[in-house]
């Protein structure tokens, strides 16, 4: 939960599965469709993460990219009434016939050649929170 620390805008935000209660963004109809077994588990509002789903209402990037449950998927989950909302893509397993790659123009400005540096601020989060965390311990809370 690191990552609710984050103070400045995110553009775009990685994660392995997807933040729970996201398919109520997109289409949940073909989504059932292509997956009828996840019916269950949007009942029982169990397909995704909890920590991810307070990701993405705390941070609130721009785009959101996961993997994890094998079907692609788009969603755009508004976040307030002046229209900050984020794109939200899943894709397929990388398989023949499989709905696994897109290349999108996120529209951003980059430098000439580009630069790969560190964050200072995630450089200070993960700094500042080490002494709370344990690699062996996958239910461990941060202090607020």
């Amino acid at each position: 939960m690191r990552c609710k620390s984050i103070a400045r805008p995110v553009d775009i935000f990685l994660s392995h599965d997807w933040p729970l209660g996201v398919y109520e963004f997109g289409d949940k109809k073909e989504l059932l469709r292509r997956k009828p077994f996840f019916t269950e588990d949007i009942q029982n509002q169990e397909l995704g993460s909890p920590p991810a789903a307070e990701i993405l209402e705390k941070i609130q990037p721009a785009y959101w990219f996961s993997g994890h449950l094998h079907v692609k998927f788009t969603a755009i989950i508004p976040h307030d009434d002046f229209g900050k909302s984020t794109r939200f893509l899943a894709l397929d397993k990388c398989l023949p016939k499989r709905r696994f790659l897109q290349i999108l123009d996120i529209g951003k400005e980059l430098c000439s050649p580009p630069v790969l540096e560190y964050d200072e601020e995630w450089i200070t989060i993960l700094h500042d929170t080490a002494k709370f965390y344990n690699p062996l311990n996958f239910d461990q809370k941060l202090p607020p």
